[in-house]
């Protein structure tokens, strides 16, 4: 559940963190040199393009950096709400039918060099400390 929930929270960040990139001008070296530039459609667009392509990111652990594939991460999920006595059945059969829900669509990742180039950049991504409550 804890993915289901990360997720919403992740790519409420991004948002805000392209959003605010795209305030600034690149080649600003400190808060103080700020530009702002005017948002067009083609800069949402460009970003909206790329939200999906970025979902890699809830497979990296923040402390450890290591990539788990999108299908072992819900599997871990599954184990540890099975094994989780502090949550309700009833809450725990809802969580476990998204879970196995998600199971069934993920996907592994096809093109693995985009885990090493989000790695590169990763502890220069401000989103990566946005985590939600965990379970």
């Amino acid at each position: 559940m804890s993915l289901i929930r990360n997720r919403r929270g992740f790519l409420g960040a991004l948002f805000s963190a392209l959003l605010a990139l795209a305030l600034f001008d690149p080649g600003a070296a400190t808060a103080q040199q700020v530009k702002q530039i005017k948002l067009t459609e083609k800069h949402i667009q460009g970003f909206m393009a790329a939200y999906d392509d970025i979902e890699i990111m809830p497979g990296i652990d923040p402390q450890t950096k290591k990539f788990t594939e999108p299908a072992e991460q819900i599997k871990n999920e599954i184990a540890a709400l099975k094994a989780d006595k502090s949550v309700p059945e009833a809450e725990k059969k809802e969580g476990l039918a998204q879970l196995e829900a998600a199971l069934k669509i993920a996907k592994p990742i096809q093109f693995k060099e985009n885990i090493a180039l989000v790695l590169k950049y990763f502890d220069k991504l401000p989103l990566k400390q946005e985590e939600g409550p965990a379970d």
